[in-house]
């Protein structure tokens, strides 16, 4: 069964208008199959597409079954139905996982984030970037 690992990223979150949102997926073997961009969105919006982005690859590629791992705990438990989803701006991500879950051999899980391996693929990401922008010419 292949492994998937999804995490989000977002900059001045919370401060709508100048939020700076990503999202990575990653295989298990830590290897980048996505790193997208999504504009102005809030760290539950980056995560949640990272995990709806994810189904559509899978389903593009027929890749089942498969496993797809999470340090969003929000996103676990909307999906599992364990918290009712209240925030309108969500929905529309989490109807689209449903769709891409329908007869789909997936499962998915939640990790910590010291094992997300999306998660590290944004840590080098953001060590590189703030490297880049320390050098003084």
């Amino acid at each position: 069964m292949r492994k998937f690992y999804t995490d989000g990223s977002t900059f001045e979150n919370g401060k709508k208008g100048s939020q700076k949102s990503y999202f990575a997926v990653v295989d298990g073997s830590g290897e980048l199959i996505i790193d997208k961009e999504i504009g102005d969105k809030t760290i539950n919006e980056a995560e949640g597409w990272g995990i709806a982005y994810c189904l559509k690859y899978l389903k593009d590629h027929s890749i089942y079954p498969a496993q797809i791992f999470s340090d969003s705990e929000f996103w676990i438990k909307v999906i599992k139905r364990d918290y009712r989803l209240q925030k309108d701006h969500l929905k529309p991500i989490r109807n689209y996982i449903d769709k891409m879950m329908f007869d789909a051999d997936v499962t998915i899980h939640w990790v910590d984030r010291d094992h997300n391996k999306a998660g590290k693929y944004f840590e080098k990401k953001q060590k590189k970037g703030i490297d880049k922008d320390s050098v003084v010419e």
